[in-house]
């Protein structure tokens, strides 16, 4: 979306209509068939409804990242916290949370699959984003600084794994397997689930203290726990992955190959912190 006209982005910034449409929009959820009462991905088993719904909810979730990311480079960026957008951004940060969670709790076992629906990755996609931008406001600091390690664990770590369709371009499409795997590392151009998790994983790094730190304990005790085929049990004897051995998907779920290769996708991510910071190193 190009927004050439500073009137124009000065009034999807400020307008009211704009972000209550938004908000009423994310929040639509009609609860009949298998529809989830916990999520707002519409999964009510209807496919051409669910399709639907799902792309309205990602086409909000486009338009306020487009906005937000547009702020950040202007000076707009100063009536931010008094306007309406920044009321949506409010609410939408703790629901984006609570979203992804749940998909990569409940659907687990399908996540792969369900992910390959572009009317829920791309609403994945939008919530990854938008908390991404978040992450460059600090009034949103409270927010990532209390929940940084199930972001982390629960979110990035799940969604950062090779995914079966990519184990198998290792054979198929070598040279589309090793784009993605520099790419997640590096420029996160894809606009794919996996990349979008690493740019959050790097703005949590940035923005967010202790967040490296952490990060670096945990993937460091898993792939000891991982290399050691130890059994998920063990898992209380490592300080860092102790308080995530009985809700982990990523630890209790995962082959120790898969989480071998996820940590390492992880701290190659956020390498380029490493040369400051001789404490993880």
């Amino acid at each position: 979306m190009k927004l050439k006209s500073p009137g124009m982005l000065e009034y999807f910034v400020l307008s009211q209509n704009l972000a209550i449409v938004m908000s009423n929009m994310l929040q639509f959820v009609v609860v009949v068939g298998k529809q989830r009462t916990d999520t707002v991905r519409a999964c009510t088993g209807n496919k051409v409804f669910d399709e639907q719904v799902n792309a309205v909810k990602e086409k909000c979730l486009f338009l306020a990242n487009s906005i937000l990311e547009y702020v950040y480079l202007s000076s707009l960026q100063t009536k931010l916290h008094s306007s309406p957008l920044y009321t949506f951004c409010v609410m939408s940060g703790p629901l984006a949370l609570l979203n992804l969670m749940e998909l990569c709790e409940a659907e687990h076992d399908q996540l792969e699959s369900v992910l390959l629906e572009d009317s829920v990755s791309d609403i994945v996609v939008g919530f990854l984003r938008l908390l991404a931008n978040m992450l460059e406001d600090n009034s949103f600091y409270s927010l990532f600084s209390s929940n940084k390690e199930k972001i982390f664990v629960d979110i990035i770590l799940i969604l950062l794994r090779t995914t079966k369709k990519e184990q198998g371009w290792i054979t198929t499409d070598p040279e589309n397997f090793v784009h993605l795997a520099l790419d997640t590392c590096d420029k996160q151009v894809s606009d794919i689930c996996k990349t979008e998790a690493a740019k959050l994983l790097e703005s949590l790094c940035d923005h967010i203290d202790g967040a490296l730190s952490f990060i670096a304990r945990f993937c460091c005790e898993a792939m000891s726990y991982a290399c050691k085929e130890s059994a998920p049990t063990d898992l209380v004897n490592y300080p860092t992955l102790a308080p995530f051995a009985a809700s982990s998907f990523f630890l209790l779920k995962s082959s120790h190959e898969l989480i071998i290769e996820t940590c390492i996708v992880a701290l190659t991510d956020v390498s380029y912190l490493t040369p400051k910071r001789n404490d993880v190193l």
